[in-house]
Formats: structure tokens, sequence, C-alpha cells
């Protein structure tokens, strides 16, 4: 019959045991890393990885012309790639969940309402709006910026049927986007589009009733000097231009972590204005 003694004993073993399988292990492994490390600096390493990489390349290059030279001599050929390739991005397009951003330039005006009274309430879910201004000239960039900002301004003020409302004005100009709530009497300025060294990792959005996060996407020309990021009409807008199913809410969370690694969380009361070389969290 076992004792206490004897069970202290067989833990202590087994301890032990436990130890040594794992310093074995240990020493296995570096052993193997060091000689993975040692054979590829050597001469017959190198020369054979070398031929196979030349020898790769210039398969690939084969490849290429001759299916260039194919694409050029003939006709059915050249029918047969176009077709699929216009076939293939049909398909794609009208599959994608997302939207898509126009090409260059535009100025765009996105708000979430929430109604707290009148006929048509619904069922209290905020509402989603956007409206673009497309092939925006350069010299009448910032004008139409300014114009859009002040209007949407003045209609924010005006509407008080509204319990929530946060209107933002996204406007990109030379592939650099300038991103401004409209929240203030003083008119934002738009120009230069200078790149802030403060960007983010990863940005994670946590719905009220979703344990499971979904990475929004920020492309990496929107991280401008002075750009007011993630109040609820932005984050709304960045669900809508990713591919994932989503569902949105005001009580929504965003986990963020910064380029020094330090993590942070915000909420609908909350966004984030880019400095220089710096970020801070502003209250809405």
């Amino acid at each position: 019959m076992f004792t206490s003694s004897d069970m202290k004993l067989v833990k202590e073993s087994i301890h032990l045991l436990g130890e040594i399988v794992k310093t074995t292990a240990i020493s296995g492994f570096n052993w193997l890393y060091k000689s993975a490390v040692d054979f590829s600096e050597t001469e017959f390493f190198q020369n054979k990885a070398s031929f196979v990489i030349f020898a790769y390349s210039r398969y690939q290059t084969n490849i290429y012309l001759y299916t260039k030279y194919l694409y050029q001599e003939y006709y059915a050929v050249r029918v047969i790639i176009d077709s699929s390739l216009f076939l293939s991005e049909t398909i794609k397009n009208l599959t994608l969940r997302k939207r898509i951003e126009p090409p260059d330039n535009w100025v765009q005006v996105c708000s979430i309402t929430k109604l707290t009274r009148g006929y048509h309430i619904g069922d209290g879910s905020p509402v989603y709006r956007e409206s673009y201004s497309l092939g925006v000239d350069d010299a009448d960039f910032e004008l139409h910026f300014q114009t859009a900002y002040k209007h949407n301004r003045e209609l924010k003020e005006d509407n008080s049927a509204y319990e929530y409302c946060d209107t933002v004005i996204v406007a990109k100009s030379d592939a650099k986007y300038r991103v401004s709530r409209c929240d203030d009497v003083t008119e934002k300025a738009v120009f230069p589009l200078k790149i802030a060294n403060s960007q983010f990792l990863s940005v994670e959005y946590f719905a009220t009733l979703e344990s499971i996060p979904l990475v929004l996407q920020i492309p990496k020309n929107m991280y401008m000097v002075n750009n007011e990021l993630f109040s609820p009409g932005f984050v709304r807008r960045a669900l809508v231009y990713q591919d994932e199913p989503f569902d949105f809410d005001l009580g929504y969370r965003l986990k963020i972590m910064d380029s020094d690694f330090k993590q942070f969380e915000i909420d609908r009361t909350q966004y984030i204005l880019l400095g220089e070389s710096s970020y801070s969290v502003e209250n809405i």
C-alpha cells in the first residue's frame, strides 16, 4: 500500500524524468539547429542552392516568354486568355462583400446616425450613409473637401432628431487620404498630406455580442498627420470596405496595438488624432 512518502517519491521521480526529457529535447534541437546552420554555410550547399535558384528563375522566364509568344502570335489563344481574365474578374467583383473605392481623386462623406424620435425610427439600429464626389481636380480638391465639411457640420447641428451622429469626411488625393470628423466650426486643414510616424500594428473590432474580433485593414496612406481615425463613422466605413461579414452596434470596442507594442482599447466615445511623431486618444 502506497504511503504519502511513496507518493512524494513517485512525484519527484516523474518530475525528474520530465526535466531529463525536456533537457534532452532542448539539447537535441540545439544540435540539429547548429548542424543545419553549419551545413548551410558549406560550399557544397551554397553551390547547390544557387543552382536550384537560377534554374527555377530560368524556368519561369522561359515559360513567360513562350506564353507571351503564343498570346501575341495566335488570335485564338489571345481570345481565350482575355475572356478568362474578364470572367475571373467579373466573378470576383460580383462575389465580393466589400465595397471598392473609386480611383483617385475623390471626396467622400460617411455618416452614422441613430434616430430617437419620429415615425420611421425602425428597430433603432444605427443607419450608415455615404456619398462620393468623383473626379475632383487637384486645383479644386480642397474646395470640395471644405464644402462637404461645412455643409455636413451644419446639418449635424440643425438636426435634433438624432440621438447620435458621427460624420466623417474621407478624401483621397494622389493615393493619400485626409480624414476629418465634422465636429468643429473651424475649417480643418487639408494640405499638406504628410505621413505620420505613428502607425498601428493591429486594430481589432469587437461587436457587443461577439467574442471573435474582425481585423480592420487600414491603408498605410491613411496614417497622415492630423487625420482623425476610429470614430464610429470611420469604424463603420472600415467594416464596409472589408470582405468579412460583420455586426455593427454602438457598443463596440476596438483593441489596438501601436508600433511600440503597447495595447489599449477605445469605444464609440473616443477616436485617435494622429500627430507627426505621436498620437492621442480624444473624446467625442
